[in-house]
């Protein structure tokens, strides 16, 4: 799980939970705290694969066993992990009272580890509720716990959590030296969750000092470390799930690319966004064409990099003193190029042979490639919401262009639902209002900039809440006078723009 290969942690977790289950619960104690701790864990990872109903079940189902056997520390941190679902549904104050819950029964039983996890998550919240000097005190509290018990793990997540908090208060060249020094700290441990967050943190930072190029590589190596570990999951609903709570580092990425002119570049990223899943569900089956040498090749390079994962893991799990500081960086250097070897092979492949390119690798199609599958009277328009700019592609034969409209995102989410409600209703014409205010922000820059003269058909890619914004009637003006979209346009919805790209068949017109 530390390692990111999550479908294989979670098979491991699923046959201990059978085993526990073929026991019973009649077992001794020290059985059941087993089973607490791996009801807990196995939360955690379907948190991070953003199932969470599952993650709830086996918190509180967890939480219940502890109180019958009066296990404090089982009660504690399944308390945390239930604070953490409030927090991902972004219900703070019911996340503050868990997590204080949790900090509570820590102290009394003089669980430091337990107290520390607890004032990270209590600090993040208050982040959350802009109670910063009660957050700064809190992260500052658990980084210290953390590094008086030499728990690396929780140093890590409290140099983050002191990162986020300087960033809220716009210090952000102290927010960077958190970041950093978590960053140092996390190659040794190599936690994937760690390693994203702390990258995106980085950038958000080096963007508001206006090092663009530098927040620029730094949004790309959040992107990197999340591609890696998505790509490595068989089952299609974790694929998705686990970009529910990343989304906003593509969106971040996309919006300084644009910023910087590079829109072919913030395409290719806003396609990764919703493309990844469709074009794993076109590979899916198909088997590996490649010959003898290639995958002698393949299972070599795959065998060297499982080794030093187990090396890694191993020098890892040893008590602080024993680690060999060289051990680590050797492993971890190795383990780098070993990777970085496997890719070049891969890439190799899709450059050199054409089949395994079509069958095995189809990557995420430029707007080039997009274009080409347009015919001269038809558009896509592929939409990126962020927290508070709206980004607009607008494809066609001719090429590519990209517009940033400033626009919240909480505001975008009130005109939708206020459209959807008043659409319930008969016999009004109220919703005609929203629907022409819909059209003022969704269409109209774009008609105005001219990008969509002459074109009969549009392709529409929504993304967040424009998923449920019904297109067709959106109005060019508010009265009963003016024209609907679809007066104008012949309307087709994709999921992504590799639908076209990667249709069988001809031109889409």
């Amino acid at each position: 799980m530390q390692l990111g290969k999550y479908t294989e942690a979670l098979d491991w977790y699923r046959q201990a939970l059978q085993t526990y289950q073929q026991v019973g619960l009649k077992a001794e104690p020290g059985f059941k705290q087993q089973l607490i701790e791996a009801l807990g864990d196995l939360g955690n990872l379907e948190v991070r694969l953003g199932d969470l109903a599952s993650a709830e079940k086996d918190f509180r189902r967890a939480v219940e066993i502890a109180e019958a056997i009066k296990h404090p520390r089982g009660v504690t941190i399944n308390l945390i992990a239930l604070g953490d679902l409030e927090w991902r549904r972004k219900r703070f104050p019911e996340a503050a009272a868990l997590y204080r819950q949790a900090l509570a029964r820590a102290n009394e039983a003089a669980d430091r580890a337990s107290t520390a996890g607890a004032l990270i998550q209590l600090a993040l919240t208050h982040r959350d509720l802009k109670q910063l000097d009660e957050a700064a005190q809190e992260a500052k509290q658990a980084r210290e716990i953390a590094r008086s018990t030499r728990a690396r793990p929780l140093e890590v997540q409290a140099l983050y959590a002191q990162g986020e908090i300087a960033r809220a208060r716009n210090r952000n060249e102290e927010a960077l030296n958190y970041y950093s020094s978590g960053e140092d700290i996390v190659r040794e441990t190599g936690d994937p969750e760690l390693m994203w967050r702390l990258s995106f943190g980085r950038g958000q930072s080096l963007e508001a000092l206006k090092r663009n190029e530098d927040a620029l590589a730094a949004y790309q190596d959040a992107v990197k470390t999340i591609e890696l570990v998505r790509s490595g999951l068989r089952e299609e609903r974790f694929r998705a799930g686990y970009l529910e709570d990343k989304y906003q580092v593509y969106v971040a990425l996309v919006e300084l690319l644009i910023k910087l002119g590079h829109a072919d570049e913030a395409f290719v990223i806003a396609e990764k966004l919703r493309a990844r899943s469709y074009l794993d569900m076109l590979n899916r089956g198909q088997p590996p064409i490649r010959n003898q040498t290639q995958r002698q090749t393949e299972t070599a390079l795959q065998n060297r990099v499982r080794e030093l994962q187990r090396k890694l893991e191993e020098e890892n799990a040893k008590p602080s003193p024993d680690q060999k500081r060289q051990a680590l960086e050797l492993f971890t250097k190795e383990l780098g190029d070993a990777e970085h070897d496997y890719e070049n092979f891969l890439d190799d492949l899709r450059r050199t042979d054409p089949a395994y390119a079509a069958v095995r690798a189809l990557s995420v199609p430029s707007g080039k490639e997009v274009g080409q599958r347009l015919t001269v009277n038809t558009a896509l328009i592929e939409y990126v919401m962020g927290e508070q700019n709206l980004v607009i592609f607008v494809l066609t034969s001719e090429g590519l262009r990209a517009k940033t409209v400033p626009l919240r995102a909480i505001d975008l989410e009130a005109r939708v639902d206020t459209l959807r409600d008043l659409m319930l209703h008969k016999n009004t014409t109220e919703w005609k209002l929203p629907a022409a205010a819909l059209y003022r922000t969704l269409v109209a820059p774009i008609e105005e900039a001219g990008w969509l003269q002459g074109i009969k058909q549009l392709y529409i890619v929504p993304h967040s809440i424009l998923h449920y914004v019904p297109f067709a009637v959106l109005l060019k003006g508010g009265n009963s006078a003016n024209r609907f979209l679809v007066d104008d346009y012949v309307l087709a919805y994709l999921p992504a723009a590799a639908a076209t790209a990667w249709r069988r068949g001809a031109r889409l017109s």
